[in-house]
Formats: C-alpha cells, structure tokens, sequence
C-alpha cells in the first residue's frame, strides 16, 4: 500500500510483563468504540515493527472516566490492518461508502457532509 498512517499513542504502561498502550478520547459520541478499537491496534501493529509487544490495550473515554479494555490478539491486530487498507484503497480510488450515525452530530465536517 501507498500509504502512511499517522498517529501517537497517547500514553505506554509499562509492567513486568509488557506494555500497555491506551488512548484517551474526551467523548464517546464523536467516535465510536469499534473506530477507537481499530485505531489502537494499529498502533499496536505499529509498535510492532519496531520491536515492541503490546501485551493489553484500552481505551479511557474521560467524560464519564471510563477505561474499556480492547481485546489483543494477532487475529485482532490482522483484521484491524486489512480494513485500513481496505479503507486507503477506497479513498485512493475515491471510493467512500457513507455510515452516518449519531456521531455525526458532533463532527466537524457535518456542515459540509452530504451524506447527513
């Protein structure tokens, strides 16, 4: 693919065991849980290439201070890479398939959206 995904990692705990990686969202009405999932292990896969196992990782939505675990497992981490992909292939191509949803309200491009 031709395509560089960009990100940081909001914080990396470290234990005895491995690390941690967690993401931190202000709301859980702008993204969803399955987009915040599928963010994180990305990130994960990311790390990944650069030597570092995540062993666990979770989402903290800090409105109403909550910590979600999000499972962990290569099948996971695999599934999560091909709908990138999937998804850069589409914009590439332009080829968007709308999903609006109750998120829609809070995006910043709702003015402009066509699809809600």
């Amino acid at each position: 693919m031709q395509a560089t995904v960009a990100g940081k990692v909001d914080v990396i705990l470290h234990d005895g065991e491995g690390i941690e990686i967690r993401d931190y969202k202000t709301s859980d009405t702008v993204v969803t849980e399955d987009d915040a999932s599928m963010q994180i292990r990305l990130y994960a896969r990311g790390l990944a290439v650069i030597g570092e196992q995540v062993c666990s990782e979770s989402i903290a939505f800090l409105e109403d201070a909550t910590v979600i675990p999000v499972p962990v497992s290569e099948e996971m981490l695999f599934k999560a890479e091909q709908n990138a992909e999937k998804l850069i292939s589409g914009t590439m191509n332009r080829e968007f398939i709308p999903c609006p949803g109750d998120q829609c309200k809070a995006c910043d491009y709702v003015r402009i959206c066509r699809f809600v």
